[in-house]
């Protein structure tokens, strides 16, 4: 994509993070992404809770993909925990 358009996306995606889920989900991380839910069939397993996203401190150039499969919780509840753990223990 050109450089205005990713410029624009990682706008978008701070913003989220910023003024949705809130930067103390990341603590100086200076994260951008998005969380998505995924329904499973008709049954009584629960959803798939996504979220995808990336640093933009420079000094910390990381991204980051969690799945969790057959989950009781949303995905700001159940993945941006697990993805802020394993950026915290990587040197956040």
């Amino acid at each position: 994509i050109n450089a205005d358009t990713a410029e624009k996306l990682s706008d978008l995606l701070r913003s989220n993070v910023a003024n949705h889920y809130g930067d103390s989900s990341f603590p100086g991380l200076e994260m951008c992404g998005k969380t998505g839910t995924a329904e499973v069939g008709d049954d009584n397993t629960g959803d798939n809770a996504w979220f995808a996203g990336f640093s933009q401190r420079e000094d910390f150039p990381y991204a980051v993909v969690v799945l969790i499969e057959d989950s009781s919780s949303n995905a700001r509840q159940a993945a941006i925990p697990v993805a802020n753990k394993v950026l915290q223990s990587i040197g956040g």
